[in-house]
């Protein structure tokens, strides 16, 4: 093991004992981490034989820690993603540990002002996080893209912890945030297709599609309000555009000038989330150019927002 590998290995091993449970052995708690053996543990802590990458990884999402924190230096030729929980996890337990990290994430963002930008092809949980039924529906979609097994939407149980989270994700973005979106002009009929995916299988009956539709509605609602006032429910700036091209993936960038985080969906309810200056500022720079191909709807355009509106309205009146 070279210098610099020891090094980096060693700030690991400190970050392990300094962030034991009390009443615990790191050795024991570093076992359990990696499901490892006790002669490994002890070799890793010692510093006698290296993390693997996926063990660095695995530790960084543990302990929020940067790879290139520890490394002390981005890489040109490499960049780590992150994506929350672990993947492997119970669908419920994953969209919980997902939520979670997003919490997390925003309080950090919370205590300086910050911009969040959503680039959107479908509705995310976050824009209606008080709106029960839909939410339900998002988790539903997500145990059928984790899961093999069929359920319906009726008999499925929404996990319980999500209320307490959502009052701390609507919490964290109620203030100290502007917002800016740019919309797919298909936004509203992607997300009801993938509702009406379900429902033609038989999973979802008339009762649950017309409360989603309903959500649905009272979602555009709020955004109508908010792209005529230029405001938030609690004040704060709002910008929307909607985009003449193509949408083909969600991503969300969140920065307050300082720090900067980027989320990506790709053909996933996981998203793949990078902390690193290249990958956020290439997506920023994606953000700005997507601009230039958009009509800014916010407190301007009247006859477009209009149209653009009572268009989503009639999506979601004939979907069926």
């Amino acid at each position: 093991m070279d210098i610099r590998h020891e090094a980096v290995c060693k700030k690991v091993s400190e970050i392990v004992i300094e962030r034991t449970p009390p009443g615990m052995k790191p050795v024991d708690y570093l076992m359990s981490l990696l499901d490892i053996g006790l002669d490994s543990a002890y070799r890793r802590l010692k510093g006698h034989i290296p993390y693997s990458i996926g063990e660095l990884v695995k530790l960084s999402f543990q302990f929020k820690f940067s790879i290139d924190e520890i490394t002390g230096k981005s890489h040109q030729g490499s960049f780590f993603l992150e994506t929350p929980g672990h993947v492997l996890s119970h669908p419920r337990e994953l969209y919980v540990s997902m939520f979670t990290y997003f919490v997390d994430l925003l309080e950090k963002f919370h205590k300086s002002k910050s911009t969040l930008f959503y680039v959107l092809n479908k509705l995310l949980i976050a824009q209606v996080v008080g709106q029960h039924t839909l939410c339900k529906f998002f988790y539903f979609k997500w145990v059928h893209q984790m899961d093999v097994s069929p359920v319906k939407f009726s008999t499925i149980d929404y996990p319980e912890e999500m209320a307490a989270l959502s009052r701390k994700i609507t919490h964290y973005l109620s203030d100290n945030t502007d917002f800016e979106y740019i919309v797919d002009s298909k936004m509203i009929e992607n997300t009801m297709d993938d509702v009406l995916y379900y429902y033609r299988r038989n999973l979802i009956t008339k009762e649950d599609l017309d409360l989603i539709k309903r959500d649905v509605s009272m979602f555009i609602d709020h955004f109508e309000k908010r792209a005529q006032t230029g405001l938030s429910h609690v004040g704060s700036k709002v910008n929307i555009y909607v985009s003449d091209l193509d949408i083909r993936e969600n991503s969300v960038y969140i920065s307050d000038g300082e720090k900067a985080r980027s989320h990506f969906w790709i053909n996933s309810s996981v998203p793949i989330c990078s902390r690193e200056l290249r990958i956020t500022s290439l997506h920023m720079k994606m953000i700005n150019s997507l601009k230039r191909h958009c009509v800014l709807i916010t407190k301007s355009n009247e006859m477009f927002q209009a149209e653009y509106f009572d268009k989503q309205r009639s999506i979601v009146r004939n979907a069926l």
